[in-house]
């Protein structure tokens, strides 16, 4: 009884370290992405404000 008590805590253990690595792996995924998505903002502002100047003069 004993055995199968600690096998199923054991076993609840590496599910949850399974699931936190999962949930660390998919935040760090949405932080790229995030980070990808305002430098291409960046980006396209910084063209925006170029093109603006081009044709203002």
């Amino acid at each position: 009884m004993l055995l199968a008590l600690l096998s199923m805590v054991a076993t609840a253990m590496l599910l949850n370290g399974y699931r936190r690595s999962k949930l660390i792996h998919q935040q760090r995924a949405a932080l790229e992405a995030q980070y990808q998505a305002t430098r291409a903002a960046r980006e396209a502002s910084q063209a925006k404000d170029a093109f603006l100047g081009m044709i203002s003069h």
